[in-house]
């Protein structure tokens, strides 16, 4: 007998936590706990979906739930993540099945769409997910520096201002999670990231952007940027990033609208990113409109995954 539901307590989401630990052998189960549970205020025990086969619990997905930018407005985003059967009952379809009831419990909850990432795509397209891709560059030569401008590094009592910035340059884009100050901080310390590399521009009147980075294989990775002066800012922040870190290769994702912006940084294509989403509300937008406006300005940092 096949059941699918929410955890009930405590002591299912522990077994939950056992499931993850023994499907994903190169994940630490503490990961998972902290992803879903520490630190998070809001986590309520329906965002943590089980099947049940025979009373016991043998799969499970976890929905994040977010707000998500798209073209000028605010949607509600299922965030799916932390899909597993336990290994003695995989081969059954069970992860296929909540999956797709996942996909309802949603869509009754009031969410427009549901993304998650994976390299299993085939899998999740017959759970009506679909492929969309944006790409990213590899930072070259720069040109003229703005002039009065200058870089400092974030603390804490500038968030309001990063939080302004983030408002204004991604409300026009299709994919970015919408953050507020909790959102920011939390995900801040989860990263890890190297605080040294989080840098704000400043000019005559006051902040204009941000750059969040950290060093990740031998080359600094852009895990999100932001401003009211892009071409700008990136110009400036480009050779601070160097400076501080440790290597000289940077990279970052654009939509192709943010790299219509950019004239004075070179930007060199290196591949693209992928995603899968699901449209949970169809009455919402059609899927053909989804993709058009994803492919000009879809975009999803590495920063929102978290």
């Amino acid at each position: 007998m096949v059941e699918i539901r929410s955890v009930k307590d405590e002591r299912e989401l522990d077994r939950v936590f056992f499931i993850l630990d023994r499907a994903f052998r190169r994940t630490r189960a503490d990961y998972f706990i902290r992803r879903t549970t520490i630190g998070k205020t809001g986590y309520e025990f329906w965002q943590t979906r089980v099947l049940l086969y025979n009373r016991r619990i043998v799969s499970t997905v976890e929905i994040f739930p977010t707000e998500m930018w798209f073209d000028g407005k605010k949607i509600k985003n299922a965030g799916i993540g932390s899909v597993a059967t336990d290994p003695d009952f995989q081969g059954r379809g069970f992860g296929l099945d909540i999956v797709k009831d996942t996909n309802r419990f949603a869509r009754e909850k009031g969410f427009t769409v549901a993304t998650l990432f994976t390299s299993i795509f085939d899998f999740y397209a017959k759970a009506d997910y679909f492929k969309v891709t944006y790409p990213y560059y590899e930072i070259g030569e720069v040109g003229n520096l703005p002039s009065g401008k200058y870089v400092i590094t974030f603390a804490p009592h500038y968030i309001d201002d990063v939080l302004n910035i983030h408002r204004e340059y991604n409300r026009s884009l299709v994919g970015p999670v919408v953050k507020d100050r909790e959102w920011l901080l939390r995900s801040f310390a989860y990263l890890n990231e190297d605080t040294w590399l989080f840098l704000l521009s400043v000019g005559r009147d006051g902040i204009s952007g941000y750059i969040r980075a950290r060093e990740y294989k031998n080359t600094i990775e852009v895990l999100e940027f932001a401003s009211i002066t892009p071409d700008e800012d990136l110009a400036l922040f480009v050779p601070e990033l160097r400076k501080r870190g440790s290597f000289y290769r940077i990279f970052i994702n654009l939509s192709n609208y943010e790299k219509s912006r950019i004239s004075n940084v070179e930007l060199i294509p290196r591949g693209h990113y992928s995603m899968m989403f699901a449209l949970l509300d169809e009455g919402c937008m059609s899927r053909g409109d989804f993709l058009k406006k994803f492919e000009e300005r879809g975009n999803f940092w590495l920063a929102d995954l978290y």
